[in-house]
């Protein structure tokens, strides 16, 4: 699960870091960014400490896996739910538009040296 984690706040980056400037705070996946980084957090420290500290008391491992389950699908929920109003988009549209024009130029741009 650590692996997937971390490559998948990797790809969350490399998205963010393509988006035109302009829409980077309307199209941005800051949430699920930060949502991967806590759960990262969580592998990576908490889980083990909860596992080391097991051996005493079980309770913990009982009561954090429900929590956190619950935690994530109610983020996960709630952003599903309110996932693309009109400005998000409008700006994706736009996004998608200047990436055809610029296909397109660059297209014809190459039939226009091959000619040549």
């Amino acid at each position: 699960m650590g692996i997937y984690l971390v490559f998948s706040l990797r790809m969350v980056n490399q998205y963010n870091k393509k988006l035109i400037p302009e829409f980077k705070k309307i199209l941005g996946l800051y949430w699920l960014r930060d949502l991967t980084f806590y759960l990262i957090l969580i592998c990576y420290f908490i889980a083990p400490l909860l596992l080391f500290t097991a051996h005493t008391s079980s309770w913990w491992l009982y009561a954090f896996q429900p929590v956190m389950t619950t935690i994530v699908y109610f983020i996960l929920y709630y952003k599903s739910v309110t996932f693309m109003n009109l400005e998000e988009f409008q700006a994706l549209k736009k996004q998608q538009q200047d990436v055809l024009i610029q296909r397109a130029y660059t297209d014809f741009e190459q039939q226009i040296t091959s000619i040549y």
